[in-house]
């Protein structure tokens, strides 16, 4: 066995670890919406959050639909997660604090804390 084998392309991770983030709570429809289940609706507030910023920016992954990835503003984070705009901005700032989330120009981003942390939490880890 080398060592070499052990090597993998971080891009990879992230989209394995992405998937079985996203996969319980929602689809990808091929004319760029994002449908979520009812599964989805039971997450926290934070959670939901992050599961919609992972959502966005896993576009990226799906061959021919790579300009659909990006990040989001606070109003359309409430639309996709149906949080109100008060519930939004705070927990979006906490969020970022904890280098979970990017913000440039008022859009926010996934960071690669954001899908280690989910993972954690959502598949029962601490």
């Amino acid at each position: 066995m080398s060592i070499q084998n052990l090597l993998v392309k971080s891009s990879d991770i992230g989209e394995t670890a992405m998937e079985k983030i996203l996969k319980p709570y929602m689809q990808f429809v091929d004319n760029g919406e994002i449908s979520f289940n009812g599964s989805f609706f039971d997450l926290g507030a934070n959670e939901r959050i992050g599961v919609a910023l992972l959502a966005k920016d896993a576009w990226r992954y799906i061959p021919g639909k790579e300009n659909l990835a990006g990040g989001m503003k606070n109003e359309e984070l409430e639309k996709l997660t149906l949080l109100r705009g008060n519930t939004v901005r705070p927990i979006v700032k906490g969020l970022r604090d904890k280098g979970l989330v990017r913000t440039d120009k008022a859009i926010h981003y996934p960071t690669a804390k954001l899908v280690i942390a989910l993972h954690a939490k959502l598949s029962g880890k601490k």
